[in-house]
């Protein structure tokens, strides 16, 4: 471990032997070290909450407290910080008991050599920093499955809302004035669906889910949300034939947001944002970990006027941190994740004036003369017969009086053991259902994944669609591998629900 100083607070009440130890540590030429030293356990816990340390030496014995209630206080007020006993109390019990109570070692004083004392620090400081990342992981995991069920249980919401209104639109005509209203509010529902993906991503979980992107469009749309009402003026130096990327819109769009977001908190008096996209081939001379010859759109977004922390700059933010600057070190760590996670690359520096500038690569499009196809509002509609897995009655009813819109016959299921004996039932009387729609989770021993191995049992043909509202579940990737012909994400309107029908029968 690489420690050019360490930071020691020392609490012993005996002159004579803090003196000795400090001596002895001033000779170490290996470490330097930092040493405060109080004389008890009050005085201790007050130095504590005031300066940070790296470790602790702790005699049991002072003024104000004695034996093991001494570790048990100093550790009940800092957990996180290395603790040594340091005694001269040779008691293998309470040694025992000390380490319990969270103490990373417990040496007797005049018992041991100060290679002894240096290596339990360097092991003391390096197994609490194990603990502290462990801690972290631990959270993120939980955070992450809050996130994914919260995501889930929106999502089935959101069906039933955008599954409706499509439902009313296509009763209407154009000229309607209320087609217009219902237009607008299914667009905000969409919106609503990518929220969701965006609430992942500030776990640092969730791949993207990537197509073909205009990224001209989507830089001015996130940009100019991202603002709202403030003193900040936007301009936009945009390249003519930009080339798409292959990118999941809703993260690039929150990563755009994220440095705006930072921006707005840094803006003293205002100040302006200037966006920049060009088409680039890396070549050999960029200093960056891209493959030479590859093609990238970049992006730079120049913040001036800004207050910059020089820390911050050199990226020395706790990405758990979100006291101060209203999160921007998670902001920060969840647009690198997200960038990285896209096959590129973002650095941040500081300008030569009062600002900065974020400079993000992502990959074009394999394709880089293909245009981005605009989303056809054509319904297509079919016959046949549809069985749906669905345990959510708002989902399953919305979705049943949609497909019947669609021109199919459609009867349901509630789980995975219903949905199998149905299915068997018509395969049986040679009048087959045409397609089943499968949710991915169901109440039940049975789930999506064995429903279709135990339907494909019964029919090696069996035409099924996947239908979700999780985001990150393996699966979703790899759909066709587990023998579904479509995957429908939670919430999708009549479009693509009669594009995932038609397309799926036909296959």
């Amino acid at each position: 471990m690489d420690l050019k100083i360490l930071k020691l607070l020392l609490v012993e009440d005996n002159p004579g032997d803090a003196r000795l130890l400090q001596e002895t540590l001033h000779d170490v030429e290996s470490l330097k070290f930092d040493i405060y030293t109080v004389d008890n356990l009050a005085s201790a816990i007050e130095t504590l909450g005031l300066e940070d340390f790296d470790i602790v030496l702790l005699d049991l014995s002072l003024p104000d407290s004695q034996g093991l209630e001494t570790c048990m206080k100093l550790r009940g007020e800092f957990p996180e910080i290395p603790v040594i006993v340091l005694t001269g109390l040779d008691d293998e019990e309470l040694a025992l008991r000390a380490l319990h109570q969270g103490a990373q070692d417990y040496l007797v004083k005049g018992q041991f050599e100060t290679n002894l004392l240096l290596r339990s620090m360097r092991y003391g400081i390096e197994r609490k920093k194990i603990e502290r990342e462990t801690l972290r992981n631990q959270k993120f995991q939980s955070l992450e499955a809050l996130a994914e069920g919260i995501a889930h249980d929106f999502n089935n919401l959101l069906s039933s809302i955008l599954g409706n209104l499509s439902l009313a639109r296509v009763t209407l005509k154009p000229s309607n004035k209320i087609f217009g209203n219902l237009k607008l509010a299914e667009d905000a529902a969409f919106k609503a669906k990518d929220l969701t993906k965006q609430f992942l991503s500030l776990t640092q979980g969730g791949d993207p889910v990537k197509k073909t992107v205009a990224i001209d469009g989507l830089l001015k749309e996130f940009a100019r949300s991202s603002l709202g009402e403030s003193n900040i003026m936007l301009q936009f130096n945009i390249a003519e034939g930009l080339w798409p990327v292959e990118a999941d819109q809703a993260q690039l769009g929150q990563v755009v947001n994220n440095i705006i977001a930072d921006a707005k908190e840094l803006f003293v008096k205002g100040g302006l944002i200037n966006i920049r996209a060009t088409n680039l081939t890396i070549g050999s001379e960029e200093s960056l970990i891209l493959t030479p010859g590859s093609q990238h759109v970049k992006i730079d977004i120049h913040c001036k006027q800004l207050g910059i922390n020089k820390e911050t700059e050199k990226g020395k933010i706790d990405p758990l941190n979100t006291g101060g600057g209203e999160g921007s070190g998670i902001r920060l760590a969840t647009s690198h994740s997200i960038i990285e996670r896209h096959g590129g690359y973002l650095e941040t520096v500081p300008d030569t004036g009062s600002g900065k500038i974020t400079s993000i690569y992502i990959p074009a499009s394999a394709e880089v003369d293909t245009k981005v196809e605009k989303k056809v509002e054509k319904i297509v509609s079919g016959k046949g017969k549809v069985l749906i897995m669905e345990d959510d009655v708002l989902v399953r009813d919305t979705v049943i009086a949609m497909i019947n819109r669609l021109g199919y016959d459609v009867d349901y299921a509630g789980d995975a053991e219903e949905t199998i004996e149905k299915y068997e039932k018509s395969f049986s009387n040679g009048n087959a259902f045409d397609a089943v729609l499968i949710d991915l989770t169901v109440n039940g021993e049975l789930q999506g994944i064995e429903a279709i191995e135990k339907l494909k049992l019964i029919n090696p043909e069996v035409v099924a669609i996947l239908s979700t509202g999780y985001l990150n579940n393996p699966v979703i990737k790899e759909y066709k591998e587990y023998g579904f012909r479509e995957m429908l994400h939670k919430p999708y309107d009549m479009n693509e629900l009669g594009n995932a029908l038609k397309s799926s029968m036909n296959e």
